[in-house]
């Protein structure tokens, strides 16, 4: 087993390196007196992140794979607490794919890569297609005939119409 390029270990339990090692591609092997270099089979979390059940001094954890390979192989010297993909692939946990970073800059990351776009007809409740919002624009009568027209709320109209909504239009 290799020896932790990185301080942080201390986030996951030291006892866990002894019985447990985890590759550069993300792969966990189990060093156990009965299963020598067993390869462990993950899971998909509900996150869409891979996990593995480790048991360590009579206590099961299931840990994040790509946590692990950071904590492994990555130096983390401004102790930042959370792990991005590069390629904005979960279940790519290679240790080239993987770089510490903060909350805030892996959901920058998130919208630059376009796994975040909340705009117009990709956001999961829209209502209105872009051409009705054209239409509600270019319209002059009343907003309530609009909002019956679409079943939108008048307020949704005002918005779409003083441009707070629907701004890249």
């Amino acid at each position: 087993m290799a020896t932790l390029q990185n301080p942080s270990v201390a986030l996951v339990d030291a006892d866990l390196w002894n019985i447990y090692d985890v590759t550069k591609e993300g792969d966990v092997y189990s060093y156990t007196k009965r299963s020598r270099g067993r390869l462990i089979k993950g899971w998909i979390s509900s996150g869409g992140h891979i996990q593995v059940r480790c048991y360590v001094n009579g206590k099961t954890s299931d840990l994040l794979v790509h946590r692990l390979v950071a904590i492994k192989y990555i130096p983390n010297p401004e102790n930042k607490p959370h792990i991005n993909h590069k390629d904005g692939v979960k279940t790519n946990n290679c240790v080239d794919n993987l770089e510490w970073c903060t909350a805030s800059e892996n959901l920058k990351h998130a919208y630059a890569i376009g796994l975040t776009c909340k705009k117009g007809i990709k956001h999961p409740s829209v209502k209105l297609s872009e051409d009705d919002v054209l239409l509600i624009r270019r319209h002059t009568g009343v907003a309530r005939e609009m909002a019956e027209r679409f079943c939108v709320s008048i307020s949704l109209i005002h918005k779409i119409k003083s441009k707070t909504l629907w701004r890249h239009l």
